[in-house]
């Protein structure tokens, strides 16, 4: 599962669990282990995880993943809300391919172009479906390390072996989106610097 999949599911006070509007897009046998470990969480934790709502624990989970595969340590804030009842849910179209949601909801944030490449670069993380073999499966070569080899697979258009969507080409299609892949593919540190910044304000937008 892709770490931006993950979040198409948490994303901001929107997040929560068992609604069947957002389980009908996260029907990966991963993504559903998660959903139940952190209800497990909830359930059995500790008086710190007792004072987080579900989403705030989805959202830890997200910066969590990120750290621990080597990305950037991020300050996580607390009190987001849980959504309780399909009213009040974000009202999801079926997606066309894997991410496609989050990456449609992203593109209708008010981020900036440097934001909007810094998070498709969390494709780096994770697969593109339930299938783990050969390149097709995965946007680069280890899909368990944080690094900026997604932007420069990117760069290599045809040339690259592993697996785009439309929205990944976008990105070296539009002047002002391919300068920030540029930018990215040359220098981990700058992306990991500004997927940082954009993580938090993302997941911290309502």
């Amino acid at each position: 599962m892709s770490l931006i999949r993950y979040i198409s599911l948490i994303r901001g006070a929107s997040a929560t669990l068992g609604l069947q509007n957002q389980l009908a897009i996260a029907q990966s046998k991963e993504l559903n282990f998660a959903v139940k470990q952190v209800q497990e969480i909830k359930k059995t934790g500790n008086h710190i995880t007792k004072l987080l709502s579900t989403a705030d624990l989805i959202q830890l989970g997200g910066y969590a993943a990120v750290e621990y595969c080597g990305g950037p340590a991020m300050i996580f804030n607390m009190g987001r809300k849980d959504v309780d009842s399909e009213g009040d849910a974000v009202q999801h179209a079926a997606e066309t391919h894997a991410g496609s949601l989050v990456v449609q909801g992203l593109a209708q944030s008010e981020l900036s172009p440097e934001e909007f490449v810094a998070l498709m670069g969390s494709f780096t993380i994770g697969f593109s479906g339930d299938e783990k073999k050969g390149p097709h499966s995965r946007w680069c070569m280890n899909p368990y390390v944080w690094d900026n080899t997604y932007f420069q697979e990117l760069l290599l258009k045809d040339q690259s072996k592993y697996f785009r969507t439309e929205a990944d080409l976008k990105l070296v299609q539009n002047a002002s989106l391919k300068t920030w892949v540029d930018a990215y593919a040359q220098d981990v540190d700058l992306w990991s610097r500004n997927y940082a910044k954009a993580h938090v304000k993302i997941s911290e937008l309502g």
